[in-house]
């Protein structure tokens, strides 16, 4: 890896914190509880799955779709943690 690349990790590192933590913020201002949460979450999964991309190839679409899935996911799982939702995984 390269310096630039470090750079531009460690950036993206932040900004996903920073982001999981607005929306721990937002949840705890309107005093979401757990099951709100869950189903907000729920929909936002559910509307992810039926995205594609307008403008490229459909396999192309599904492997840029499939890794946005699974980074907005790993986002709501770091919100779930922030907020101490965490589930077992399993």
């Amino acid at each position: 890896m390269t310096e630039q690349e470090m750079k531009l990790e460690a950036r993206l590192v932040a900004i996903e914190y920073m982001l999981a933590n607005a929306f721990r913020l937002m949840h705890r201002a309107f005093g979401s509880t757990p099951q709100i949460f869950y189903d907000a979450h729920k929909k936002t999964r559910e509307m992810l799955a039926m995205q594609t991309i307008p403008g490229i190839d459909l396999a192309e679409s599904d492997l840029w779709t499939a890794e946005i899935q699974h980074n907005v996911e790993r986002l709501l799982l770091d919100v779930e943690e922030m907020l101490g939702l965490a589930r077992s995984q399993g």
